[in-house]
């Protein structure tokens, strides 16, 4: 559960206890907040139980409940751990794969991405088949429905609504 003014709290519907999640960052008091709650963070808790936090300019935390750790990993790979980048580091959903279970699917900032969950790695593979189409260099995601193995279903504040194929990287 996330709240505006309390961050987040976990709860395990398995134990039935919640937990405080307290996030902090790096940098402090930089841009008027340290912590998660102002943020509006995109939650989801995949398949084994990790909740997954979303963040614009921020990239994306994890949470294991079962070691309480938190983890951070950009979604731009070669930027430092404590970027905020609000073109480039942004992750507005995330959703399981279909088929693989150690695969999520990010909506960002510059596109679709692909997170393996046990390497913690991202991969772009997303262009667009017809540049008349699109904005031509990237597309901001906002929301993504993983359909099945083969197509993902997306949203756009400019473009509307649109697929990506997953066996060819094609929007």
């Amino acid at each position: 559960v996330s709240t505006f003014k309390s961050g987040i709290d976990y709860l395990d519907l398995r134990t039935g206890k919640a937990r405080h999640i307290l996030i902090t960052f790096k940098e402090g008091l930089k841009k008027g907040y340290n912590t998660i709650e102002l943020l509006r963070p995109k939650l989801f808790v995949d398949n084994d139980g990790i909740l997954w936090i979303g963040l614009p300019s921020r990239g994306i935390y994890y949470y294991n409940p079962f070691n309480h750790q938190y983890k951070h990993i950009n979604i731009v790979n070669d930027k430092p751990d404590d970027i905020i980048d609000a073109q480039n580091n942004s992750v507005f959903d995330i959703k399981n794969d279909k088929v693989n279970k150690d695969i999520l699917w990010l909506a960002t900032s510059t596109g679709i991405l692909s997170l393996n969950k046990k390497a913690h790695s991202i991969s772009k593979f997303f262009r667009c088949l017809s540049p008349a189409d699109s904005l031509g260099h990237q597309v901001k995601v906002n929301k993504l429905d993983v359909l099945n193995d083969s197509i993902i279903w997306f949203c756009n504040d400019l473009v509307g609504l649109g697929y990506y194929n997953i066996k060819n990287g094609v929007y």
